[in-house]
């Protein structure tokens, strides 16, 4: 009976330390840690994320901008232009009465 009992217990000790059981426990072990590091990793992707969103808004704001500004010196542009040829049609229209009344008294 002793030497079934002790046959027994050499066999539970040689299956737990076993190079099959130590992988188990070794990939156990990983898991763990991995579960663990999930939540840090899933922060830091989102971190990256929000900065990448960030740059990506940021140059969506220059462009914005520059295009303002280049909207903004058009508008300028186009309403001196439009100042100059009211200035204009003024003179023409004092012309054109000047000339009318000239033609009227020959």
């Amino acid at each position: 009976m002793e030497d079934n009992l002790f046959t027994t217990i050499i066999a539970i000790v040689s299956s737990a330390g076993s190079v099959g059981a130590w992988r188990f426990y070794e990939s156990k072990l990983k898991y763990k840690a991995q579960r663990a590091e999930n939540p840090q990793k899933a922060n830091e992707r989102f971190i990256v994320d929000l900065q990448s969103r960030v740059a990506k808004l940021e140059a969506l704001l220059i462009q914005s901008s520059e295009d303002k500004d280049f909207m903004r010196e058009t508008i300028t542009n186009l309403s001196s232009e439009v100042s100059a040829l009211k200035v204009q049609v003024q003179y023409l229209e004092s012309e054109n009465n000047y000339l009318k009344g000239s033609k009227r008294k020959s």
